[in-house]
């Protein structure tokens, strides 16, 4: 089956873009495997006519995955805030696309419209406060690919994290306790594992679940019910 790369528009200032392109290492490979195709409006920034503002609205609309790089200078740009910002919001808010808010730099971020979202990396500590940044920017970028692997799932198939209770066997490789894996469940059928699993390492095991994921299914997808 054909998969249709989902469609990403990154806004950031032009002042963040050298951390922009440190992340955007991080994503080539899912650029390359034709899972997302990047948006950077400033890749055009010569065109600062009429014609570049019609491309950046027309990518702002149709993007099924808009980043927002905050840092100070992303909010103390006007454009940025009042063209890009709110309209990505007013079209999360709808349901037509889907914000991921990352933390670049500190920043005052609680209360602004995109504040009721939980953003990345962890724990809310930006991007430049991590002793390695490299660590940082590969967090986002496994929270972007399982953003993705949500919008390219089928609508009867919900993701979900799993934490494993306990020492798991199953056909192939076993689970270990402690171990959070993703974990694809067909929601017609929410008591059935009928796909592959991955581990935070990214350790593929095909085959059936079992029994023995069910005490660690009910500890962890209460949201399913």
């Amino acid at each position: 089956m054909r998969i249709h790369a989902i469609q990403v528009y990154v806004s950031y200032s032009r002042k963040d873009q050298q951390l922009w392109k440190e992340l955007k290492n991080h994503l080539i490979p899912l650029e390359r495997k034709g899972l997302i195709a990047l948006y950077d409006p400033n890749d055009q920034i010569g065109n600062v006519g009429r014609e570049w503002q019609q491309a950046i609205s027309s990518h702002l609309e149709s993007a099924q995955l808009i980043l927002l790089l905050i840092s100070p200078y992303y909010i103390a740009s006007e454009f940025l805030y009042n063209i890009e910002m709110k309209r990505a919001m007013q079209r999360c808010e709808v349901g037509e696309a889907t914000v991921l808010p990352i933390l670049l730099r500190p920043t005052y971020w609680q209360d602004e419209p995109f504040g009721t979202i939980s953003p990345s990396p962890e724990n809310h500590r930006p991007v430049t406060m991590w002793r390695k940044k490299g660590a940082a920017f590969l967090q986002v970028a496994i929270e972007i690919r399982k953003i993705v692997d949500q919008l390219l799932a089928s609508p009867d198939t919900k993701i979900v994290n799993v934490w494993i209770s306990e020492r798991l066997n199953l056909p192939g490789e076993p689970l270990f306790a402690g171990e959070t894996y993703t974990l694809n469940i067909n929601m017609k059928q929410p008591g059935s594992f009928t796909s592959s699993i991955e581990s935070e390492e990214g350790t593929k095991q095909p085959g059936s679940m079992q029994e023995g994921l069910d005490t660690s299914y009910n500890q962890n997808c209460n949201d399913l019910k």
